[in-house]
């Protein structure tokens, strides 16, 4: 068993599709197979199964990924901190990004970050908070960006807050409600919504809030993404619950309304595996996201 093998088969394990993985490692499909075979005479058991068009995992093969990570996380950080010893700072920096950043400004920490440290390879990944929560806890991810996650999607990681700011409704210019002070959720009960995915931080929040008052949010579109809702909106499409960033980003035109509820609050942490040692570059980048937000 070669740590080579075991970084194509983990790729292979995310990407289920061997001329993506391939793709992805820069080598040749025939090639991939051939390793992810050798690496199953190793291991004695099937990993994958290729009975279907559809490439899967075998039970074996689950769990094995589990482990293959944590290997290729160490070996990743043993490679990051022999380099920082050496003055070098090499090899790869794999982030998780939540699709509603809010108040964290990523283009410009990873600009800051890649002008620092020009010789990291970085790998962003966006996706749900509780998703990128996940990856972290398997090893996919260093670190990554998140929104406010509950206790159980908590679980094994270390968190620190970075940036709060109030989520505002955002409704398409002439709409009735935008020239109010401010809107109760009672408001938009009415009006059809553009909101993220289920298990989405801001999603979960609503839902939460509008079934203890007895209202129900009609969701007309559903977006992964702060940029496609207000797009929606301002077409005269829907509403939107954004974060104040996000609804005020250079863009198509939105009146933007406080919401009545102080509550609604969106926050952003970085977050890691407990216990797990970070590599110099993923210290590095936690350490200019907190000072780009003290």
């Amino acid at each position: 068993m070669e740590v080579r093998q075991l970084r194509y088969f983990a790729t292979l394990a995310e990407e289920l599709h061997f001329t993506r993985a391939a793709a992805r490692l820069h080598i040749a499909q025939p090639a991939l197979s051939q390793q992810i075979r050798r690496l199953e005479d190793a291991v004695g058991v099937a990993l994958v199964d290729r009975s279907t068009h559809r490439v899967a995992l075998t039970a074996a093969g689950q769990a094995l990924l589990a482990r293959a990570r944590t290997v290729l996380a160490e070996v990743d950080a043993a490679r990051a901190e022999l380099a920082d010893l050496a003055g070098v700072r090499a090899g790869r920096l794999t982030v998780g990004i939540t699709p509603t950043p809010g108040p964290l400004d990523l283009p410009g920490l990873l600009a800051a970050f890649h002008a620092a440290h020009p010789e990291v390879e970085l790998d962003v990944r966006e996706g749900l908070s509780v998703e990128l929560a996940a990856q972290l806890r398997g090893d996919a991810l260093d670190l990554a960006f998140v929104t406010t996650l509950a206790a159980s999607d908590r679980a094994q990681l270390e968190t620190t807050r970075l940036a709060a700011e109030p989520l505002v409704a955002a409704v398409p210019t002439g709409h009735r409600l935008a020239e109010q002070g401010s809107v109760a959720l009672a408001d938009l009960a009415g009006e059809r919504l553009v909101a993220f995915p289920r298990r989405a931080t801001i999603r979960e929040l609503l839902e939460r809030r509008a079934a203890a008052a007895g209202l129900v949010l009609p969701v007309a579109f559903e977006v992964g993404g702060g940029a496609r809702a207000r797009a929606l909106v301002a077409r005269g499409l829907a509403v939107a619950v954004l974060p104040h960033g996000d609804a005020t980003a250079p863009g198509p035109a939105v009146a933007v309304v406080p919401l009545a509820d102080q509550a609604f609050v969106h926050e952003v942490h970085v977050a890691q595996r407990h216990g797990r040692r970070p590599s110099p570059a993923a210290h590095a980048m936690r350490r200019i996201a907190l000072d780009r937000h003290r």
